[in-house]
């Protein structure tokens, strides 16, 4: 029987062995949120520090994910995942056992080496298995899988971090992992190696290069846009971007294959995931909301925040559906129009704990990004030679995953300084708090800390006072925050009608997307 008979009487089983690598990845992103202010309560972490929680795995991701693809490719495709799965098992059993911050922080940067090995991986073993016809279903079915952990991660997370403990968000990948390597190393065929030699100063100059980047917009919110260390650092990732420039020009086998800019799909694919992650972040900043200012339950949180996953059992197949048959443009445009509608909804009608309200705004997004979603990494990858896939995989990914500290940091920032001026514009011109600590008395209540011994021996009732002030506060900063998703919605529809207006349908099974 030949290895293509092979290949397809397969198929589904390396489907939902891959699926397994997309349920951890999803399950990983919406679980974990829900648990955030318990964490932040039971370790005393502070804001910034509940920050780095999230951003140690995407900042990880993001820098390795590109080495990732290129190891990929060297070494082959079965052998990476099932290693990749095994990092992200290890971290996942740390992440459980962390009592320190120190220990938490270090097990979420295991899992991002974790995801940057296994999902350049995943992607390129799933375009090699199905034809170009079938790939928009496929990555539909195969995102619907990852869906129903997507859909169920809030409120699993709510539910086991209020009745059991917030460690049980980070075992329950366990399982899945184990399902996945086991599927993977009966199914999976071995992929061809690429002749090629990885480039280790490439890699070091784009890694201290990215590195810089993230980690001045990770601390410009603590350290000040303006401050010497992020000058600093944005000057250090110029300087490192330079010399990765002139590195690239100068070796046969660079470590980013910049040539694959030049195909308009790619480059327009990377641009859309580049707006589509960024809108994602804003999640986050949502579930934290609905618990620090409207008052919900860890329970009720989570609970509100599956509305915005359940579409995607529906409308990634769909979206995957009208992607193989009219070409990515049709979901994409329509997708970026209903995130667009879902975040002009929050920013004028979600500051009120009004149930109907809020779960309709989280149905416009979740049908959105998923009708986003589907479409877009398929397309990108197919738009390079089958050889590339899991190079054009890494960069695909590590753009993606660069948007997404980007989006933390700079949606964190415009909520962290239009609630304070806010909070100040409202007890500034109060005679009762002249000469206190503004910035003391609203990081203590957003952290949740008791202000009975406070420093000022302000009353209780003055105490109430400055935390109706800050929930004032904090609803004017997330309608600017969805405002700000708004903009970015637009710009992401106009870059799909620039380079997927003409995008149809695949040409060739090992070659590109035809225009």
């Amino acid at each position: 029987m030949s290895s293509n008979n092979v290949i397809k009487k397969r198929r589904w089983p390396i489907l939902l062995a891959m699926a397994m690598c997309t349920a951890v990845v999803f399950l990983d992103s919406t679980i974990l949120p829900v648990a955030l202010p318990t964490i932040e309560r039971e370790l005393s972490l502070s804001s910034v520090e509940l920050q780095w929680i999230v951003n140690s795995y995407l900042l990880v991701l993001a820098c390795l994910i590109l080495a990732g693809g290129k190891i990929s490719d060297l070494y082959g495709h079965k052998r990476m995942y099932c290693v990749g799965m095994v990092v992200f098992g290890i971290a996942s059993v740390l992440g459980g056992l962390s009592h320190t911050k120190g220990l938490l922080i270090f097990s979420r940067s295991l899992q991002g080496l974790g995801g940057a090995i296994m999902t350049p991986s995943s992607m390129s073993i799933l375009v090699e298995t199905y034809s170009p016809n079938e790939r928009g279903r496929a990555v539909g079915l195969l995102v619907a899988i990852g869906s129903i952990f997507l859909s169920l991660g809030p409120f699993i997370g709510g539910f086991l971090t209020q009745y059991f403990t917030w460690r049980l968000v980070f075992w329950v990948n366990i399982p899945i992992v184990l399902i996945g390597i086991s599927i993977a190393l009966s199914v999976v065929p071995k992929s061809e190696k690429v002749k090629s030699r990885f480039d280790v100063l490439g890699f070091f100059t784009y890694t201290i290069a990215l590195i810089c980047l993230i980690l001045g917009l990770m601390q410009a919110r603590e350290w000040g846009w303006g401050s010497p260390a992020v000058i600093t650092l944005f000057s250090l990732f110029i300087a490192f971007a330079a010399l990765l420039v002139l590195r690239l020009r100068s070796v046969s086998y660079p470590f980013i294959d910049y040539h694959l800019f030049k195909n308009p799909v790619f480059l327009g694919g990377n641009l859309i995931i580049l707006c589509a992650q960024f809108l994602l972040m804003m999640t986050i900043y949502w579930v934290i909301f609905f618990q620090k200012t409207l008052g919900y339950t860890p329970v009720q949180a989570g609970s509100l925040a599956l509305t915005s996953t359940l579409p995607l059992i529906i409308c990634a197949p769909l979206s995957g559906y009208l992607s193989d048959h009219y070409g990515p443009k049709v979901p994409v445009m329509a997708g970026f129009l209903l995130i667009l509608v879902g975040f002009l909804w929050f920013a004028f009608l979600g500051h009120e704990p009004v149930v109907w309200i809020l779960i309709t705004g989280l149905l416009f997004f979740g049908c959105g990004i998923a009708t986003v979603m589907t479409p877009i990494g398929t397309t990108t990858v197919s738009a390079v030679a089958s050889q590339k896939r899991g190079t054009a995989t890494g960069m695909y990914s590590t753009v993606r995953n660069t948007a997404a500290p980007f989006g933390v940091a700079v949606i964190g920032s415009v909520i962290a300084n239009i609630s304070f001026f806010k909070f100040k514009e409202l007890i500034q011109d109060d005679s009762r708090f002249k000469g206190i600590n503004l910035k003391y008395y609203l990081s203590s209540i957003i952290e949740g800390k008791s202000l009975v011994n406070n420093p000022d021996d302000l009353s209780e009732g003055l105490i109430n006072y400055l935390k109706a002030a800050y929930i004032t506060a904090s609803k004017s900063a997330f309608m600017w925050a969805n405002l700000l998703c708004a903009g970015v919605s637009i710009v992401g529809f106009v870059v799909c009608v620039i380079y997927f207006w003409k995008v149809r349908h695949h040409k060739h099974d090992d070659q590109s997307t035809a225009l």
